[in-house]
């Protein structure tokens, strides 16, 4: 007996939290226990090129999400494109408050941290892709129709991010690998027409 078989659709949401926390959360946790081991009378210091900055217990956490959520950013966007757009309806009052508010979370931060979470519901649609294109599956033609729309939108922003203007391509550039991966990943779901009709060989006797 098989055992059951488990759902890339409901696989892949948490491979890609697991991913996240790898990137992101783990090493803002440690950065933050090493300034918890360096402290000197509830401050903590650390050094940017000639300039040593002294931290106060307070700001131990924020300064090491910010940091590490700086450094991970085109990562964390490229491998969740689809939550900027899922996530519009938060993101764009919160990024509006940051710039009218500086602190010391940035709208860097801010989508490093919930990008992830807003592309989920993204990642288990491509795990519907993923599993109709590996078990030839017909999908629901409403399944693949949006599947195509989301191909082809991310093939649009891949050519518009080579077709924009020199000053704006170079900070599009960094988001191109995001627009190819998910013009792949949805490409699954248009390739399940080609894969659904062509007939399996079936061995008998």
């Amino acid at each position: 007996m098989n055992p059951q078989r488990i759902s890339l659709a409901f696989l892949l949401p948490i491979a890609e939290l697991a991913l996240w926390s790898v990137l992101v959360l783990i090493p803002t946790l440690l950065m933050y226990g090493r300034f918890y081991s360096l402290q000197k009378h509830e401050n903590a210091s650390t050094r940017s090129g000639q300039f040593e900055l002294i931290l106060p217990r307070d700001r131990w956490l924020e300064f090491s999400l910010v940091t590490v959520c700086e450094r991970r950013f085109h990562t964390i966007v490229n491998l969740n494109l689809p939550g900027a757009l899922i996530g519009a309806p938060l993101s764009v009052p919160a990024a509006s408050y940051f710039r009218t508010h500086p602190s010391g979370f940035s709208v860097q931060t801010w989508h490093t941290v919930t990008m992830p979470f807003f592309c989920l519901p993204a990642w288990w649609f491509v795990g519907l892709g993923m599993e109709g294109a590996l078990t030839r599956k017909r999908l629901h033609w409403a399944l693949r129709s949006v599947g195509l729309i989301f191909c082809c939108a991310c093939v649009v922003l891949a050519i518009g991010i080579l077709t924009s203007t020199p000053a704006d391509r170079s900070d599009l550039l960094p988001f191109m690998p995001g627009a190819i991966f998910w013009a792949v990943a949805f490409g699954l779901f248009p390739l399940n027409w080609i894969l659904a009709a062509r007939p399996r060989t079936n061995i008998d006797g």
